[in-house]
């Protein structure tokens, strides 16, 4: 027995450019206009900024970025050689999980409808872990903030990892500076 569907919902959603703000392989940060909702829900399914995204980011053509060719390890040398093959490919399986493009970049946080701003995106499983630990040392639980100002302040010490000439190096984004200072996360 096969289903028929009565009705097929087709989307009718037009592209809104979202103004792109920084994107790198690990970080998409974009800005959010005011009347436009984050994602989808049952009231709003389509001409969602999470739709419009998808549809620009499915256009765009995947970076790329490889897995640095590392040496072995020191305890790799007294292993087989069909060991040894095997403990690089599961490194550069690792590397591929951690630091390879996710199928959809991952929404760290939301803004309501009515409110324009930055909305940043995970587009790798480590840069994702990174940011969500940092947003959660800094916003406060199960409170909405009311003063901006009192954002930017406990906002001020907020680390970005980004990468810089192939060296991890984390972005210090001194609001009250108005500049960007970079520093080793070690």
């Amino acid at each position: 027995m096969t289903l028929t569907p009565i009705w097929s919902y087709t989307h009718n959603m037009t592209t809104t450019t979202i103004p792109v703000i920084y994107q790198d392989h690990h970080l998409l940060i974009v800005n959010k206009p005011a009347g436009l909702v984050i994602h989808p829900t049952y009231k709003n399914v389509d001409g969602t900024m999470w739709n419009a995204l998808l549809a620009d980011l499915a256009q765009l053509s995947a970076d790329d970025w490889r897995p640095p060719v590392l040496p072995d390890e020191p305890g790799w040398a007294g292993a087989p050689p069909h060991i040894q093959s095997m403990l690089r490919q599961k490194r550069i399986e690792k590397q591929w999980k951690e630091d390879g493009l996710l199928p959809r970049p991952c929404l760290l946080h939301r803004l309501d409808k009515d409110t324009s701003g930055i909305v940043a995106l995970a587009r790798t499983e480590r840069s994702r872990r990174h940011l969500v630990r940092q947003f959660q040392d800094v916003a406060p639980k199960g409170a909405c903030i009311k003063n901006v100002s009192s954002l930017l302040l406990k906002m001020k010490n907020l680390c970005w990892m980004v990468l810089y000439n192939e060296i991890l190096m984390i972005v210090v984004a001194l609001l009250s500076a108005r500049r960007v200072k970079l520093r080793k996360p070690w």
